[in-house]
């Protein structure tokens, strides 16, 4: 039950997203405003993995033979590292790749596009335009989700207009699931394409989803701050809102 610092990289301000590799007994941290992803060993010593040339790496997704797929800001790549090679799989529209999800040789992507990326708020900024973050925005971004096959094909498989993604999970029958800001739902991208607005919460942002497996599939959202647990039973009582 004892909390402790890992690791403190210098110049980051912004963690990401993390990731951790059981093989190599490193977890990989995607950060900005450097743009640079960091493998920590269980000593807690942080080297940069790869030193991109954007202003955030954002998101991140492991795979079964090591490799390790990585979405940045600004011109919203998707990249693959494995070992010392670092190659594009796409080069998505929008500003951002916010989420990253991984099965079976299947990659699920949300992008982003913003009107306009944050002013310049750190002296570590790569980029003139300054660094993309989920930091307040004066209106909802759009949100698109990707397929990538193993094939390397990208295929747009949900857009809305009126609000951006904030994650991606698969669920054991390949189905996409996406969680939304602006509106806090989260969605279903199935095998066969079709969509639909599967939980819809009083929050505004859907952050994080854990999906898929033995476990049970929760959620947690921002503005407010609530974790949540789905159940596929009907409940046996009702509650009063």
């Amino acid at each position: 039950g004892t909390v402790s610092e890992v690791a403190r990289p210098d110049g980051v301000e912004h963690v990401w997203d993390l990731a951790w590799d059981a093989r190599r007994n490193l977890l990989y941290a995607a950060t900005g405003p450097e743009g640079r992803l960091y493998a920590i060993d269980r000593a807690g010593r942080a080297t940069i993995r790869w030193d991109s040339t954007a202003s955030h790496v954002m998101s991140l997704a492991l795979a079964p033979d090591g490799a390790l797929y990585a979405g940045t800001s600004d011109e919203a790549l998707v990249v693959r590292i494995d070992d010392d090679r670092v190659t594009v799989v796409h080069d998505f529209g929008g500003n951002e790749i916010a989420a990253l999800a991984l099965r079976e040789g299947v990659l699920g992507v949300g992008a982003n596009e913003f009107p306009a990326p944050p002013a310049v708020t750190s002296a570590h900024a790569k980029t003139p335009n300054g660094p993309t973050s989920r930091a307040p925005r004066p209106r909802p971004g759009k949100g698109r989700i990707w397929r990538v096959g193993a094939e390397g094909r990208a295929e747009r498989v949900f857009a809305q207009d009126d609000g951006h993604v904030t994650s991606l999970a698969f669920l054991d029958d390949g189905t996409i699931v996406g969680g939304t800001g602006a509106e806090g739902r989260v969605v279903r991208v199935n095998p066969d394409r079709t969509t639909a607005t599967w939980i819809d919460v009083d929050e505004r942002q859907v952050l994080d989803l854990s999906f898929g497996g033995a476990a049970p599939p929760f959620f947690v959202t921002g503005d407010g701050a609530a974790l949540y647990r789905v159940t596929s039973e009907r409940p046996r009582d009702a509650t009063w809102n």
